[in-house]
């Protein structure tokens, strides 16, 4: 089967309600590590974690990772699918995507990065429906969730994929830095496959906050270069008066 791992299609997302997905929240994590808003659940569903050392090691590897990548790029596409890159070698999910917000408005989130580990076998089965109580409480909250959900209503059963009604293990979490939110990273897996852990909410929390942080970086990097091409226009215009003047 030959495909597309990436999609720019702005369709592609699709928030389900309620009634047609079915969503438990696991874990809930501050999206902001200074802040002491969080809800644990000790009964969550995860494997086994790595040995606190390694997992250590791990992130701290991850979190140089980062710096490296959101220091160097300003350019807000390229970033975000720097990132996503990133994400997929780190947590290895079947599925990715980052949707920004239209003005901070977590009701209108536009995907910006669509990500696949493996091709779609059709447009249909490239669609990532999302339920739409976790994105806008990650949204909203500025909370990442480690959830999982399924399809339960039976209007996607037919004809559908197997695949789409497994129940998915899922990460999303918060872009924002110093509370702004600019949008959410989200990954999926089934259960059969590989289950997400409180360990892996905790690391994806750190890149949406590093990706925040790289965002308002390029957002006041765009801001000088208009203040400095004004400046520059301001200046060519008052030289031309001046001559324009003289003679």
């Amino acid at each position: 089967v030959f495909g597309f791992t990436e999609s720019n299609d702005p369709d592609i997302i699709k928030l389900a309600k309620p009634n047609q997905m079915d969503a438990s929240i696991e874990r809930t994590l501050a999206g902001d590590v200074l802040s002491p808003r969080s809800n644990p659940n000790d009964e969550s569903l995860v494997m086994s974690e790595p040995e606190p050392r390694i997992a250590a090691a791990h992130h701290l590897r991850v979190i140089y990772q980062l710096t490296s990548l959101t220091s160097q790029l300003t350019d807000k596409q390229e970033l975000l699918k720097s990132v996503m890159e990133m994400v997929f070698r780190e947590f290895k999910p079947e599925r990715g995507f980052i949707v920004l917000t239209k003005q901070g408005d977590p009701d209108q989130p536009k995907p910006a990065v669509v990500k696949y580990r493996t091709a779609p076998a059709s447009e249909d089965d490239a669609k990532i429906h999302v339920p739409r109580t976790i994105l806008q409480h990650v949204l909203k909250k500025s909370e990442g969730v480690l959830s999982s959900n399924a399809m339960n209503d039976p209007r996607f059963a037919a004809g559908d994929s197997v695949q789409r009604m497994h129940v998915r293990s899922a990460i999303c979490a918060p872009i924002g830095f110093r509370g702004t939110t600019f949008g959410a990273i989200y990954i999926d897996s089934t259960l059969a496959n590989y289950t997400f852990t409180a360990e892996q909410l905790a690391l994806m929390n750190a890149v949406g906050q590093h990706a925040g942080l790289a965002l308002a970086n390029a957002e006041g990097y765009a801001r000088r270069l208009r203040t400095e091409r004004l400046a520059a226009v301001g200046e060519t215009v008052a030289s031309l008066s001046h001559s324009i003047k003289n003679i």
